[in-house]
């Protein structure tokens, strides 16, 4: 399975609310990511399946890139995709997208890097607001992983040519 881990884009400080799940993507936010998923278009990763965080500026994110890749029908929100989410979560998601050999999930630091890092043996990963990294698994245990590569926003923003 070809794994995409995508952290959600620039977001606000603080939410109208106070609550950290509310906290929105900025305006220069939205923009980027727009133009980000204009660039994940042109990777053609032909995916089975955007799952999402339940929190504002992860929402959001997802929603950007399912409208810019044509895949309002896969996607879909999962609540362990919420900051906390570890190894354990995945592997339990796992079992309602085990038929897929594509799936983007998007979602949180520091959650996303750990866990792309222990499913290829220990890396540590920086992922930036707005990155992508794949990771080729078929067993969801550490170290069974390949990490296949980590792009920036600058590598995709630059791939989206504008």
């Amino acid at each position: 399975m070809k794994l995409y881990f995508l952290r959600h884009g620039i977001a606000e400080d603080i939410s109208k609310s106070g609550l950290d799940r509310d906290r929105k993507l900025t305006e220069p936010g939205v923009e980027e990511l727009e133009r980000e998923a204009d660039a994940l278009k042109r990777l053609g990763l032909n995916l089975d399946l955007l799952l999402t965080s339940p929190y504002a500026r992860a929402f959001k994110t997802a929603e950007i890139v399912a409208n810019r890749l044509g895949l309002k029908d896969q996607f879909q929100t999962e609540s362990l995709l919420a900051p906390g989410f570890n190894l354990g979560s995945l592997q339990k998601m796992n079992a309602d997208f085990d038929d897929a050999r594509s799936v983007m999930l998007v979602g949180h630091n520091f959650d996303f890097p750990i866990i792309a890092g222990q499913l290829c043996g220990g890396a540590e990963i920086d992922l930036k607001k707005g990155g992508l990294i794949r990771i080729d698994v078929d067993i969801f245990e550490p170290g069974q992983g390949t990490l296949e590569w980590v792009l920036t926003p600058k590598h995709l923003l630059a791939m989206a040519g504008r």
